[in-house]
């Protein structure tokens, strides 16, 4: 299998899994957010998105020299961001039930693992 195969896998998840996070209302369990009006609360979580999507993507396809860290780094994430949502797991506003939305938060940490051991 191809190195950064098990990377670029887990980052797809990873942004599937940011979709779902805007079906499942995920900002509802962010510090701050769920005190914002809803409307306000989704545009804000959603626009916050595009800087992120916009710096990763740029670096992963142009910061040749800094690729490798920043892979390294999002991997680690993966794993961090697996770590967050079972710790809330039983936020009473957690609605990320089904196969489908475990396996977009999963997946990610899963790989990005196997990505840290085989592939540092």
């Amino acid at each position: 299998m191809e190195p950064n195969l098990l990377f670029y896998v887990a980052f797809s998840f990873l942004l599937v899994h940011e979709m779902d996070a805007v079906k499942q209302k995920e900002w509802r369990m962010l510090p701050g957010f769920s005190k914002l009006n809803k409307k306000t609360a989704q545009q804000l979580f959603v626009t916050l998105h595009i800087p992120v999507y916009i710096s990763l993507l740029y670096a992963l396809i142009f910061e040749e020299s800094n690729r490798s860290t920043l892979i390294i780094i999002l991997d680690g994430f993966f794993i961090i961001h697996l770590g967050l949502h079972l710790l809330f797991i039983k936020h009473q506003m957690n609605s990320f039930k089904t196969i489908f939305s475990k396996m977009y938060i999963a997946v990610p940490a899963i790989l990005g693992g196997l990505d840290l051991l085989y592939f540092p």
